[in-house]
């Protein structure tokens, strides 16, 4: 898919996602600066995309779809610096990133027709 349908894709279908929440919370702190908890970040994103190839969406021009090698690669270099999101290839299943050092993962709700 083009980097700027991903993009599109993304704006449009965000707020039809049904966020889940964890001890009652729907964002969750993985740190910021050296305290980043990368364990915690792979942990979520292999439970929720269960290995999948994912969609790296970050900008119109600059979104693509990655493996696993390249997945880990970007979360190193941007996950504190930038917003994004990480879609499977479906666009069903979604982590959102801020670059405060919180995420919140969840789910397409069904779409109204």
């Amino acid at each position: 898919m083009e980097s700027r349908l991903l993009y599109s894709a993304t704006d449009y279908l965000k707020s039809s996602i049904h966020w889940n929440k964890t001890a009652n919370e729907e964002w969750i702190y993985f740190g910021v600066d050296k305290n980043i908890d990368s364990n915690l970040i792979h942990k979520i994103i292999n439970e929720h995309f269960n290995e999948e190839d994912i969609f790296f969406v970050h900008e119109r021009e600059n979104s693509e779809l990655l493996d696993s090698q390249k997945n880990k690669k970007i979360m190193t270099s941007i996950v504190e610096k930038k917003n994004f999101f990480l879609w499977n290839r479906k666009l069903t299943k979604v982590i959102e990133f801020s670059n405060i050092g919180v995420l919140r993962f969840g789910q397409l709700d069904k779409l109204e027709a």
